[in-house]
């Protein structure tokens, strides 16, 4: 598989990459909530309960809504622009460490007895590979929306939110609809007072302010196929790493391979040898033509691992 993959070059990454986006699940979760909200109350709460931790028991309609529309913002961010992020960063192999982290903090990283030793480590990842994704999907959202002249407001109400990203979507995504977000809720039965987001917005929203936010999950969904492809393409014309100079040399089968790699193969088993400049120039093909100094001074300190 990974030999075929190779062999088709990065338009067949990029597809394996859109095929790790979460996005048809996201939309259809949040979908399901709007349909359901519309049978009755209380199936609206009981579908978002299988997107949302918060306590929805004694949600009114609005809530359930709220709810709805961060758990879409978040997990755009989470599950769609920071993958595809971390998959121009560092191709299938940075998508693969991304979705681990992102894994590993939903399932341990949470503040309580059991998890706040090991989950802290997961959780504080997390925030680290999401810093930059999360902002850059609040700039998707609010180009998409038209509300760039807003985006003073929109890092102001994202400073005011308990988590370091989260803020950066919801409160484009408040702009962009034109509603509340955020505000009191209720964990394990403890009702906490936060800050809302668009304070100022409407608050009584339902169904069809649902069906408004996967307007926007598939406007920014477009956005980023967009941008893979144009990732694509670039790789396809630009000029191949045989031209970074002082980079890439030619290995024995021909094959341009990074410099640093032929001084620390010698005297190894030729099969190994093999494996290690494959991989290399893998993952040369990748980045390389993103900064090919900094590439290059981050491969010269893997060399010695063989």
């Amino acid at each position: 598989m990974g030999w075929a993959l190779s062999r088709l070059g990065p338009v067949a990454d990029c597809t394996v990459a859109a095929i790790l986006l979460a996005h048809r699940s996201l939309v259809q979760h949040v979908s399901a909530v709007a349909a359901d909200l519309r049978t009755s109350l209380n199936d609206g709460r009981r579908t978002v309960t299988m997107i949302v931790s918060r306590d929805t028991a004694d949600m009114d309609t609005s809530h359930v809504a709220r709810s709805a529309i961060e758990s879409a913002a978040e997990n755009l961010s989470d599950g769609v622009v920071a993958p595809a992020f971390w998959f121009l960063i560092g191709g299938l192999p940075g998508i693969l460490i991304y979705k681990f982290v992102n894994t590993a903090d939903s399932m341990i990283g949470y503040r309580n007895a059991r998890f706040e030793e090991f989950g802290w480590v997961a959780a504080r990842l997390d925030d680290v590979m999401n810093l930059l994704p999360a902002r850059l999907t609040g700039a998707l959202i609010a180009l998409g929306q038209r509300q760039l002249r807003a985006w003073p407001e929109i890092v102001a109400d994202a400073r005011r939110h308990r988590s370091p990203n989260a803020g950066w979507p919801e409160a484009a995504m408040a702009r962009g609809l034109g509603i509340a977000l955020a505000g009191p809720r209720s964990y394990d039965g403890t009702l906490r007072d936060l800050a809302w987001v668009n304070a100022a917005g409407r608050r009584t929203i339902g169904a069809a302010e649902i069906d408004a936010a996967v307007r926007v999950l598939w406007q920014v969904w477009r956005s980023v196929l967009l941008i893979l492809a144009l990732s694509a393409l670039a790789l396809v014309l630009l000029p191949g790493p045989g031209t970074v100079p002082g980079y890439w040399v030619k290995g024995q089968n021909g094959r341009s391979v990074p410099k640093c790699a032929v001084a620390v193969t010698k005297g190894h088993n030729p099969a190994t040898v093999e494996r290690f400049l494959q991989a290399r120039a893998n993952i040369g093909r990748y980045c390389a033509w993103t900064s090919p100094g900094a590439f290059s001074a981050a491969l010269s300190g893997l060399c010695p691992a063989i």
